[in-house]
This record gives structure tokens, C-alpha cells and sequence, in this order.
């Protein structure tokens, strides 16, 4: 996700386990809290709402394109 999160396979219980320990260092979890802090930012209504937009448009367009 954006380098914000580690990929973890969720049948690994060790590998998960091992995730959640490292977060229990202050360090570890305030750099994890920052990652995600940024990777927020990336993502807001506007954008979202802008892309459904976008995609409408798109398909609105294709289809009558195809209707010629």
C-alpha cells in the first residue's frame, strides 16, 4: 500500500506476529504512524469523486462511439 504498510501473508501467523512486535518499538511505530500519515494524503473525495467523473465520461463516450 503505497509503501506505507508491510504485505503480509495473512496465513503466515508467524510473519504476522512478528509485524505486530516490531510496531510495539516507539521508533517503529511512530515511522509506521508518519508512513501512513503521508500515504493518506494521497486520497480525498474530490479525487475520488473526480475519477468516478472521469470514468462516467469515458464510458458515456465509448458507448457512443460504438452506437455509430
Amino acid at each position: 500500500v503505497g509503501g506505507a504498510a508491510s504485505p503480509i501473508d495473512p496465513d503466515d501467523v508467524a510473519a504476522m506476529a512478528a509485524a505486530m512486535e516490531q510496531l510495539l518499538s516507539p521508533a517503529a511505530a511512530a515511522a509506521a504512524t508518519a508512513r501512513g500519515i503521508i500515504e493518506a494524503r494521497r486520497f480525498s473525495w474530490e479525487v475520488a469523486a473526480r475519477t468516478a467523473r472521469d470514468a462516467y465520461r469515458s464510458a458515456i463516450a465509448a458507448r457512443a462511439r460504438r452506437r455509430k
